[in-house]
C-alpha cells in the first residue's frame, strides 16, 4: 500500500530483522529513511556482480531472482512478492550482488542505502 504521504507503513518495515523488535514510536522515527521505487515489468533492479549499495522491499507486485549459468543464460531461482526482500545480502555482506533481480510484473518498493543501513545497526547496537 502506497500512502498519501509517500512514507512506508511501519508494519512492512517489520519484515526486515533490522526493524522486528523496534517500538511503533522508533519505526515512526526510521520511517523517512525509506525510498520509494516504482520498476516496471522486465526492468532489472539490479544484475549479478554488481555492487550492492541498496536493499528492497516488496511493496506491491514480485522480482525474479536468476543467477548467470556458464553458457551465460539466466537460470530464475525464485520469485519474490508483496512483503519479500531482495538485495539485502550484497548491502550486509559489502560483496557484489550473488545474483540478478528482474520485475517479473510492475512493482513497487521501498528501499534503504547501505550507508543508512549502516548507520541504523550502529545505533542499534548502542541503544
Amino acid at each position: 500500500m502506497v500512502h498519501s504521504n509517500n512514507l512506508i507503513s511501519a508494519s512492512l518495515m517489520k519484515n526486515l530483522k533490522l526493524f522486528s523488535t523496534q517500538t511503533e514510536k522508533e519505526l515512526e522515527e526510521f520511517r523517512a529513511l525509506f525510498k520509494n521505487k516504482k520498476l516496471p515489468k522486465g526492468i532489472y533492479l539490479f544484475k549479478e556482480g554488481e555492487k550492492g549499495t541498496e536493499m528492497y522491499l516488496i511493496e506491491k507486485g514480485a522480482v525474479e531472482i536468476s543467477i548467470r549459468q556458464q553458457d551465460g543464460q539466466e537460470l530464475p531461482l525464485v520469485k519474490i512478492g508483496n512483503g519479500g526482500i531482495v538485495g539485502e545480502m550484497a548491502v550486509f555482506d559489502n560483496a557484489p550482488r550473488s545474483a540478478t533481480a528482474k520485475a517479473a510484473e510492475d512493482t513497487e518498493l521501498w528501499y534503504l542505502t547501505g550507508f543508512d543501513v549502516d548507520r541504523l545497526r550502529t545505533q542499534g547496537s548502542s541503544a
